[in-house]
């Protein structure tokens, strides 16, 4: 009886992977992407920053966390571990429906598109510059108090085509659908609603 049962666990817990859900959000700096992830999580979806598990393993060690130091760390954890570093420890953490943030390669995508097929979801955030330097300054995180031309060059660094590192502008171009953060909040939330529903259907 108690080997049935298990073998019946065993099942309901394979069905209930295969029925999830997994959003990946894109973007460049101070696009939005931890406002919309935190607006789905509250919906009932787990979120995973590939950002924050970062800043855990620096200040782990004691570095700093502004970009350029993070920008520094990911590139050679990526030659030691691969180019899809941190989204393959962010995986080993899904156990329900979850939105990740933060892909920074298209290694990245496509290591989650292998693992969960059609179950995974990228969306890509887009909004002007000026208006995303705005939000880095009201967010005030470590290392976003900088002069206009400062975040201007971070961006750009973002962007780079470098698969180890950065190649942002790359992996939008990956993305299954695109909202355009150019709004309110509310604005924001509505487009979510909206994509949200389009996805279930």
């Amino acid at each position: 009886m108690a080997e049935k049962f298990n073998q019946v666990l065993g099942w309901l817990r394979k069905l209930a992977r295969n029925n999830m859900l997994i959003i990946g959000i894109a973007g460049h700096p101070s696009s939005g992407k931890d406002t919309s992830a935190e607006y789905i999580a509250s919906k009932g979806y787990t979120h995973i920053s590939c950002g924050d598990i970062l800043r855990e393993e620096m200040k782990k060690i004691g570095l700093p966390t502004d970009r350029p130091s993070i920008r520094q760390f990911v590139t050679e954890k990526r030659q030691e571990k691969g180019a899809f570093y941190p989204v393959n420890i962010a995986c080993e953490m899904i156990t329900s429906d979850t939105i990740i943030t933060g892909f920074r390669n298209l290694a990245e995508v496509a290591y989650v598109r292998e693992r969960y097929k059609d179950q995974f979801i990228l969306i890509a955030l887009d909004a002007p510059l000026t208006a995303r330097y705005e939000r880095a300054l009201k967010r005030n995180r470590e290392g976003d108090n900088l002069t206009f031309e400062e975040f201007k060059s971070h961006d750009e660094a973002e962007r780079n085509n470098n698969p180890e590192s950065h190649e942002v502008d790359n992996v939008l171009v990956q993305a299954d659908y695109t909202i355009e953060n150019t709004g309110t909040q509310s604005d924001l939330y509505q487009k979510i609603d909206q994509l949200l529903t389009e996805i279930k259907k």
